[in-house]
């Protein structure tokens, strides 16, 4: 990673990444067998849980702050993910490499926080995330903000509100099933 301050008013930062992944979950294909009991016959196709998965993720993220006046910051960010995934000789698998959608390739966001007076804040924030292939899910725009009153140091009335651009989206979908 690395940081710029160019004076007191702006600062950038930019992180870059690389992992390098051996032996990851795959799910193995056993062999069909037909079972009787319990009700009817039916075809049984087992799944084994091995390590026949390799890959590599990489990626960057730059965020800056800049400190328009002394009163208003602007805080924008941006975040790249790269998948880069695939099967050891052998393997079977058919469903693991799909999954690789799982996660938002690019996010972005830019923050704005103002400082009305020294106890009055209006803080908005508008977010951009890309879709996950993996679940069907869209990309997706957010706006959020937030008004804070503080009338004494140890204590703080805020009003926010998210989603205020309107309407419903999926962020995330649990193949899996809900939560209990």
């Amino acid at each position: 990673g690395y940081r710029l301050q160019t004076n007191r008013r702006f600062s950038i930062d930019l992180a870059a990444f690389y992992n390098d992944y051996r032996h990851l979950e795959s799910k193995e294909p056993g062999i069909p067998f037909l079972e009787r009991e319990p009700g009817p016959a039916h075809l049984v196709i087992p799944t084994y849980f091995s390590n026949e998965m390799r890959g590599g993720t990489y990626g960057v993220e730059v965020s800056s702050n800049w400190n328009v006046t002394s009163r208003w910051r602007l805080i924008p960010s941006y975040s790249l993910l790269e998948f880069n995934l695939r099967l050891e000789p052998g393997s079977h698998d058919t469903t693991n490499l799909a999954e690789s959608g799982q996660s938002p390739r690019h996010q972005f966001q830019i923050r704005s926080n103002l400082d009305i007076s020294k106890r009055l804040q209006f803080d908005s924030a508008v977010y951009f995330v890309s879709g996950l292939p993996a679940f069907a899910v869209d990309s997706y725009a957010r706006l959020d903000a937030r008004l804070g009153y503080r009338p004494r140091k140890d204590f703080e009335i805020s009003l926010a509100g998210e989603n205020l651009q309107g309407g419903q989206h999926v962020e995330f979908v649990n193949p899996e099933g809900p939560y209990t």
